[in-house]
């Protein structure tokens, strides 16, 4: 399926992935996987994928709410500020946020 996507349309490219992605994995550790998995499959298919979509898609299943945002300030970078090891490092910060703010909403919620 995803061979078939043009190389010319990258927003559907992010959203597929956002959406299967955000579908499929529950944990972070399977989600990361899965991004991964993906990334080879469409670069085995030919086409071009950039680190800031696979910034974007990354991003998202961390916060969906900033999920808009984020994507559109790491795919139009234009700088090419976002390397894999970037990615890598924000990913874990996000994560690391993430985790606090659930465990505090959790706490705030058995009060």
């Amino acid at each position: 399926h995803l061979s078939r996507i043009s190389a010319q349309n990258p927003a559907k490219l992010r959203m597929l992935l956002h959406t299967i992605t955000r579908d499929q994995c529950s944990s972070m550790k399977r989600f990361c996987e899965k991004i991964f998995a993906l990334v080879k499959r469409i670069k085995a298919a030919g086409m071009d994928l950039q680190d800031g979509e696979i910034a974007g898609v990354f991003f998202c299943g961390i916060d969906q709410d900033l999920y808009a945002i984020q994507l559109d300030k790491w795919t139009s970078d234009l700088t090419g500020k976002y390397s894999p090891s970037d990615i890598a490092t924000e990913l874990i910060l996000l994560e690391k946020e993430h985790n606090a703010r659930t465990t505090q909403q959790t706490a705030q919620f058995n009060q």
